[in-house]
């Protein structure tokens, strides 16, 4: 009846996921990276994308207490932070700027900017 009529419509696969792959590769030239940034949402306070060395992907690093505030400017609470976390850096193995430890620790040094 009418299915003689209608054309189907060729999609063309190759064109499609040559668009696709270009728009994920603008995506991720567009982001900043080794900056520490507001999360806006999830559970955790901040993140930062980071080149894995390896793969070459660029991965989202979310790290931080969303209901608690990072006090680096109080000596005492720095000093405790950092000796609880300094050690967990410690045992993380290959590139340690792909932790959360990591940029925990570094959101806490003084004169970052968050």
């Amino acid at each position: 009846m009418n299915q003689k009529n209608e054309k189907k419509e060729k999609v063309d696969t190759k064109n499609t996921w040559e668009k696709i792959l270009n728009l994920m590769s603008d995506k991720a030239e567009n982001k900043p990276l080794n900056k520490i940034i507001r999360e806006n949402k999830g559970g955790k306070k901040f993140k930062v994308f980071v080149k894995n060395k390896q793969t070459g992907n660029i991965k989202t690093i979310r790290f931080g207490d969303s209901s608690m505030k990072i006090r680096k400017n109080n000596p005492e609470a720095r000093k405790s932070f950092m000796a609880r976390h300094g050690a967990t850096l410690e045992k993380v193995k290959g590139q340690k700027n792909l932790s959360p430890v990591y940029w925990a620790l570094r959101s806490w040094k003084l004169g970052t900017k968050i």
